[in-house]
């Protein structure tokens, strides 16, 4: 598996005006700390890392990242994107998360009421 077919683009924070550093800053922050997890999933190859261990945790980490980042801007496109090819490589490589972090029940957080923040 590449990481070439689940590739996203990166948001730098400090490419925002000032505007959205107060609005959507914190969402963007997020994003970026997900990304970050996604990509320690993948080794210099740029194929899957092998550990699964570490698989579990940094899918766990970039989805909980991802959540937060989405609960603070829902309307993050990049984050959205994320998650969904986050998913389809956890369905693809049969990679173990929390069943509490499960698509289906993150997308119950998500349109919840209830806050998470990471």
């Amino acid at each position: 598996m590449s990481k070439s077919t689940y590739s996203v683009s990166s948001v730098y924070y400090n490419n925002l005006d000032s505007g959205q550093h107060t609005r959507n800053g914190k969402s963007y922050k997020s994003y970026q700390h997900a990304l970050k997890d996604f990509n320690l999933l993948w080794d210099e190859n740029d194929s899957l890392i092998t550990d699964e261990s570490n698989k579990t945790i940094y899918a766990e980490n970039t989805i909980n990242h991802l959540v937060c980042s989405l609960n603070h801007y829902k309307y993050n496109q990049d984050a959205k994107l994320l998650l969904k090819k986050l998913y389809s490589l956890i369905d693809n490589e049969s990679i173990t998360i929390d069943n509490s972090l499960t698509c289906e029940n993150t997308k119950i957080l998500l349109n919840s009421s209830n806050d998470f923040y990471y």
